[in-house]
């Protein structure tokens, strides 16, 4: 069976998917806005077949049906009801596996969530996930708020020394922020937008999840 270890992201139907899959360990888990979501029986078999379930938290869970090929593990993400197993909707998403520096073993100091949001505001603003890649790519995906998750935008870019250039695609706009990388913060020439690194990407999908799964 394939080895699926690592770690996905891609943006599908308006929805960032991030993904680290471990099968047989308890580190497998999601993002979600917020807090991060654990994963639960994650299986393959020989003929590159990938399944795994969430664990049943905040919102009902979450089950995967597809298969690993070149790469990218395509297939159906559906939400179930927790008590029914009735199906409340269903995406079909195609995250691409990637490499990301630190794990390599490498220094990366790049990689991680990065807060932007609007001053005394925990509810409006911007999540940027970036992942800074082995084969020197930058990629990642952004998520604002206004109250709520809002819209969402696919990143990749590269990175030049200390400078981010980008390109952040969403439905309705594409976006080429270029950013200054100044330690734990990334920010525009004139200074005037700051993000700061909240988390690494282990501490961003190993913090306290919203269900663990239930051995």
């Amino acid at each position: 069976s394939p080895d699926v270890r690592g770690y996905y992201v891609g943006v599908s139907d308006d929805e960032a998917w991030f993904i680290y899959l471990e099968p047989g360990s308890a580190a497998s888990a999601m993002y979600e806005p917020w807090r991060p979501r654990a994963l639960c029986d994650v299986k393959t078999d020989a003929g590159g077949a990938v399944t795994f379930r969430s664990a049943a938290g905040a919102r009902s869970p979450f089950q995967f049906t597809g298969r690993l090929s070149h790469d990218t593990l395509a297939g159906t993400m559906t939400m179930v009801g927790e008590r029914t197993g009735a199906v409340i909707q269903s995406w079909q998403i195609a995250p691409r596996r990637v490499l990301p520096r630190f794990f390599t073993g490498a220094p990366d100091s790049l990689s991680g969530l990065y807060d932007i949001f609007d001053e005394g505001s925990d509810i409006s603003g911007t999540e940027v996930v970036l992942l800074d890649l082995a084969d020197h790519r930058v990629v990642g995906f952004a998520q604002t708020f206004q109250g709520g998750p809002d819209a969402v935008f696919d990143i990749s870019g590269n990175r030049v020394k200390d400078t981010l250039h980008m390109t952040w695609r969403g439905q309705e706009r594409t976006l080429n922020p270029v950013r200054l990388i100044r330690g734990d913060t990334l920010t525009t020439y004139d200074g005037k937008f700051r993000g700061k690194k909240i988390y690494s990407i282990p501490e961003l999908l190993g913090a306290p999840r919203t269900a663990e799964c239930k051995k």
